[in-house]
């Protein structure tokens, strides 16, 4: 198989259907936006009698159109409200979250005592959409822990695991400590893969 807009061969798998001795399947590593020109090399392809498939291109080309691909839809999900996690148990807390297709996220995170908890926190709400004006977005209560940008390194249309370890955010003695956690795409990953406005974006937050 041959793509027209470079010179020499692209490697091409060809397999045949058991099921079905009319026909034979090929593949290989597409690129969007890309024709093929399929050469068939005389006298490669015989079937079970020694025959072999021969095919004119230059009379009659076989070109396969490959489109761009469709446009990526993003995700994020994980436990949201209020979560317990015993002291005892784990040596390294961490709140685990799964992400698809953003490139990279804003985590917050913030230590908070009893008096900062209230009904209007983004861990009590399923937000659908977000106002930034809204007070707790620009100012959640307690102290800033963290406020930054990490990489999340997704393959394509991949589910991933992500681990936000707590523990340098705890009492260093004790290991026990209140936290507001809250994860959000940034925009550059909200304009690769989503077409609504950006106040429309998903967030999760425990």
């Amino acid at each position: 198989m041959q793509k027209t807009s470079f010179k020499g061969k692209v490697i091409l798998g060809i397999e045949h259907t058991e099921y079905n001795d009319r026909q034979i399947t090929i593949h290989n590593n597409s690129t969007p936006n890309t024709i093929y020109t399929l050469v068939i090399q005389s006298g490669t392809l015989k079937d079970i009698h020694g025959q072999t498939l021969e095919h004119d291109h230059s009379e009659q080309p076989i070109q396969f159109h490959v489109h761009d691909s469709p446009p990526l839809l993003g995700d994020i999900s994980g436990a949201t409200g209020m979560i317990v996690m015993d002291p005892g148990v784990l040596d390294e807390p961490f709140y685990p979250f799964m992400v698809y297709n953003y490139s990279e996220l804003t985590i917050r995170i913030n230590r908070v005592k009893p008096e900062h908890y209230h009904s209007n926190l983004p861990c009590f709400n399923p937000y659908s959409y977000i106002y930034e004006g809204q007070e707790w977005y620009n100012r959640l209560p307690g102290e800033e822990l963290l406020n930054e940008v990490v990489q999340t390194n997704c393959e394509r249309d991949e589910p991933k695991e992500i681990r936000v370890p707590l523990k340098a955010y705890l009492t260093k003695n004790s290991r026990v400590g209140q936290l507001i956690v809250l994860i959000e795409p940034t925009k550059k990953a909200w304009n690769e893969c989503q077409s609504n406005n950006w106040q429309y974006r998903q967030i999760i937050s425990v």
